[in-house]
């Protein structure tokens, strides 16, 4: 599962060239909110629908993953809603997790509240079960999210001090503030705060080749 080297890709939507980004296969724990707001438009200004993008950039992240690469995609709002393990190198898997996000949209028009710190202490606490047992580097957390915490159970601090190995080596985590949002949270050092106020980089970019071993001899 280790590092693989990009040269050129065109990756995301709106046509965003990324160049020569060291990317990782390994483990990922998607967190989708998929509360009530998330089936509205993004803004008066920008008709689409916020779960639409996401569920686009979700598609192409999936696609775009190497082999192997395992992910766990759970989707929230008032708590952890659904979860699906996926090993992308199994039979028919990338069809499996790509119709879990076909899925978002249904699930987003139930108009659930956004509990999302105690989802997010959810998915770390899978991301710790997974980095137990990765030797290539570390697990990768993004959570996405339109809307503050309605819970009010815990806070973001709280939630990150449980889990130490959220450090940037073991576990590498990413909070998505989609639309307007603007949240008033610390991150340390391994979690970045990710405001995307255009829906332009939900995720990391990804590659789908790798360079063959070096052969001795051989230029």
């Amino acid at each position: 599962m280790g590092w693989y080297r990009q040269t050129l890709q065109i990756c995301g939507f709106c046509g965003i060239f990324l160049l020569s980004q060291w990317v990782m296969g390994g483990s990922h724990v998607l967190l989708v909110d998929v509360s009530g707001s998330m089936n509205e438009a993004i803004s008066s200004e920008d008709s689409r629908i916020r779960i639409d993008v996401v569920q686009q950039a979700l598609q192409r992240y999936l696609d775009a993953l190497p082999d192997p690469s395992r992910v766990l995609l759970m989707s929230f709002n008032e708590g952890v809603l659904s979860r699906e393990a996926i090993d992308l190198d199994a039979d028919g898997a990338r069809d499996r997790a790509k119709s879990w996000v076909d899925g978002l949209d249904e699930v987003s028009r139930a108009k659930g509240w956004t509990y999302l710190w105690t989802s997010l202490a959810t998915a770390l606490e899978a991301a710790s079960v997974f980095a137990a047992d990765e030797t290539d580097g570390p697990v990768l957390v993004r959570a996405l999210t339109d809307g503050e915490d309605t819970e009010e159970k815990t806070t973001f601090e709280e939630v990150l001090a449980r889990y130490p190995l959220v450090d940037g080596k073991s576990i590498r985590g990413g909070l998505v503030l989609l639309g307007d949002i603007e949240l008033q949270v610390t991150a340390p050092e391994g979690f970045a705060v990710i405001r995307d106020p255009e829906f332009e980089a939900l995720f990391d970019p990804v590659i789908q080749w790798a360079p063959t071993p070096a052969i001795v001899g051989r230029p």
